[in-house]
């Protein structure tokens, strides 16, 4: 039961990211994260963007992109194949066969006997071809992955990529790697990233913390775009359990990455942006949240980052990350304040 509710859980989020940069978002809506221009001019069109303007939305956001496909992809893979040996005994782990699923259940069929094929509700189909799947077995992906373990795996969806992830984790020290061909709009996109860090985790009966600092560094290459990561993450957590129980993150991520579109070389220079969170809502919006940094164009300025947060109070209100430029505002970043 508990694997068939991680997966359930887990799988619109799964439908999404596997088309890679399906995230980044269509400009042309006016309240979407891609918007270029002034935030603050509401029911105001706002031009479509620049094919320039597109691309240094998606230097930013590839990472995160590429990291949220390979943690879906890895949860899917690893509770489909865990449910795929639950339902053939438990006694050994079967990685191989056909997991289908429908809007309120899920089967299993042995077939076929060279990878593992997970049928998605929408009718969209993943392929999973195991190289490797070491761990705690006891749970779910997600217990799995936040202890010591060793998983490799080749992911391919029709119209969406072929992608290979790796996750190894040691003690405290980890290492990710995804390669392959993420399409996008289409598109295709060569990816090659490392992520490499440390995670401190401590708890008791009142609760726990969690640190991690990581650096991810790499290259994403298309027709005309040649995106080379070098970024760096900072991540904090505390929760409390009991009656005043709750949950404080925070996040810092510095960008020093190189993006030549043509014969143009954009050159992030230490751009910063800080975040913090209190039970998955937005906090110290005046004291920590902030973005700064900046962007040269073949060695001249082109953009500062900066943080704008618009109508903020009780009801709502947006907090924007931009990239600014002379001519106006490129939105990277958009996060509901309430």
């Amino acid at each position: 039961m508990k694997i068939m509710t991680a997966l359930f859980a887990t799988l619109m989020l799964s439908t999404i990211v596997t088309a890679g940069c399906a995230s980044d978002p269509d400009p042309s809506d006016p309240g979407d994260p891609g918007s270029p221009g002034d935030p603050g001019a509401p029911g105001q069109p706002r031009p479509a963007a620049s094919a320039e303007q597109r691309a240094i939305q998606r230097a930013h956001a590839t990472p995160d992109a590429v990291y949220q496909t390979g943690v879906a992809s890895a949860q899917l893979a690893i509770n489909s194949a865990l449910l795929a040996s639950q339902s053939q005994g438990g006694l050994s782990l079967v990685t191989t066969g056909t997991v289908t699923f429908t809007a309120s259940s899920a089967s299993y069929d042995t077939a076929p006997a060279d990878r593992l094929v997970v049928k998605l509700p929408d009718g969209k189909q993943v392929d999973f071809t195991f190289d490797r799947l070491a761990g705690d077995f006891s749970g779910d992906a997600a217990n799995l992955l936040g202890r010591d373990h060793a998983v490799s795996f080749r992911a391919v969806q029709d119209g969406t990529g072929d992608m290979q992830f790796e996750s190894l984790r040691q003690g405290g020290q980890y290492q990710v790697t995804a390669r392959g061909v993420m399409i996008y709009e289409g598109q295709s996109y060569d990816i090659d990233l490392t992520s490499a860090g440390v995670r401190r985790f401590e708890n008791d009966s009142s609760g726990g913390t969690s640190n991690e600092d990581s650096q991810t560094r790499g290259s994403v290459r298309a027709d005309g775009f040649d995106l080379s990561i070098d970024e760096t993450w900072s991540y904090q957590s505390i929760w409390t359990t009991g009656s005043g129980r709750g949950h404080d993150s925070a996040s810092t991520r510095v960008v020093n990455s190189r993006l030549q579109l043509g014969a143009d070389v954009y050159q992030w220079n230490g751009a910063r942006t800080q975040k913090s969170f209190r039970d998955g809502k937005p906090s110290q919006l005046d004291s920590y949240w902030k973005a700064d940094g900046l962007v040269t164009r073949n060695g001249a300025p082109y953009g500062q980052y900066r943080m704008s947060a618009q109508n903020i109070g009780s009801a709502g209100g947006f907090i924007y990350f931009l990239l600014s430029l002379p001519s106006g505002d490129i939105q990277l970043e958009k996060w509901n304040a309430y």
